[in-house]
């Protein structure tokens, strides 16, 4: 029973950070159309930038974020006008499109932090994360709390962009009606840039949030695109509060399945349910 219960509160503190990492990459879909395949590759490459920072300079890993966010925002604004603005001009079909290309993006870069950073696992760690605290008969390591925190406070931004801002609003606006909110005025390349954007700055601060939760090393972006995948089927394309419940849902399935079968077989569940999920919603289409 306190194995379970344990279960359950890890599963809920990876499931937050698994939302976040989500919640960029169903933001871009159903905005802007695009797949992009390489999002978790740029959530690990975010994670190396906090190691360094954290190994290298001594310096917090959240200080790493004031590189991150910038760079990686940057990053997305030119993805989206030289892949997703040439795709949606030139292809009857950007999600397949993207999908292709950006599957090649996550391939490129995960041989450059492979030859950059070799394939060692490395472990994100801080004086913080390194303290653990019990809650009676379970406990929560600093770790899983700073990761927590900041996948609650990047969430809530996000939600308080979207809802409570002029530019939010057109995002919201653009991926419900593309053409009727072009006719109303809304700058759709703008609207574009700034959501791919947003998506690939949320995905660096993920990445961040999950190194303070598990090793990570170069190939680990593939499993980290299963579980976004079954997060955004779980939430819907777009629903932020979706893609919330779904990233709990997540966590809770990666954390409790590990009690009862061996850890290496959790992939295999999560890829299960995963198609589980696309027969269901085929036969439901």
């Amino acid at each position: 029973m306190v194995e379970l219960m344990q279960a359950i509160l890890s599963g809920f503190l990876i499931g937050l950070a698994y939302a976040l990492l989500s919640v960029g990459f169903s933001l871009n879909w159903g905005a802007v159309g695009g797949i992009n395949v390489s999002h978790s590759a740029w959530a690990v490459f975010g994670a190396y930038i906090a190691y360094f920072v954290t190994s290298q300079l001594n310096l917090n890993p959240l200080l790493s974020l004031v590189i991150i966010i910038p760079l990686f925002f940057l990053i997305g604004v030119v993805l989206n006008k030289t892949l997703f603005m040439f795709l949606a001009k030139r292809s009857k079909n950007i999600g397949f499109s993207s999908m292709v290309l950006t599957f090649g993006l996550a391939v490129a870069l995960e041989n450059i932090m492979m030859w950059v950073f070799t394939a060692d696992p490395r472990v994100l760690k801080s004086d913080f994360s390194l303290t653990s605290y019990n809650l009676g008969s379970v406990y929560i390591s600093g770790g899983q709390i700073l990761a927590a925190l900041l996948s609650i406070f990047s969430l809530g931004l996000i939600f308080y962009f979207l809802y409570h801002t002029y530019t939010g609003k057109a995002v919201r606006a653009y991926e419900q009606e593309q053409a009727g909110a072009a006719l109303t005025g809304i700058n759709t390349g703008k609207v574009t840039s700034v959501t791919t954007g947003i998506s690939l700055a949320s995905a660096g601060v993920a990445g961040v949030a999950l190194s303070l939760l598990f090793p990570f090393e170069p190939t680990i972006h593939m499993t980290w695109l299963i579980n976004i995948f079954l997060v955004v089927l779980l939430g819907g394309v777009g629903n932020i509060l979706g893609t919330l419940i779904g990233g709990l849902a997540v966590g809770m399935i990666i954390t409790v399945s590990g009690v009862w079968v061996p850890y290496s077989l959790v992939n295999l569940v999560m890829f299960v349910i995963l198609i589980l999920i696309l027969i269901i919603r085929k036969r439901e289409t």
